[in-house]
């Protein structure tokens, strides 16, 4: 698992800390390289929108939700099935 977003890094540690310690790295895109090449730039070209991508181990996108909604238990589910259709 990897999270990437345009907050800084001590944005970054500073949303970890706050949650009790996160074991998975954080990528501050601030140069918004990534969120161009997955096309998640938000309407205002200021940021990225809330996106899940999950990765298989030959690097073949497995799931993609450019819209992925927090509150959406479908989402949740898209994602914990994806994983587990995995080898």
């Amino acid at each position: 698992m990897l999270a990437v977003s345009n907050d800084s890094i001590e944005d970054h540690c500073a949303f970890a800390e706050k949650l009790g310690g996160l074991d998975f790295p954080h990528l501050a895109d601030t140069e918004f390289k990534a969120i161009n090449a997955y096309g998640v730039m938000n309407d205002k070209g200021t940021g990225c929108k809330r996106a899940t991508f999950v990765v298989d181990r030959d690097g073949k996108l497995a799931l993609v939700n450019r819209a992925y909604n927090v509150n959406e238990e479908s989402h949740y589910k898209d994602v914990f099935d994806t994983l587990t259709r995995l080898p």
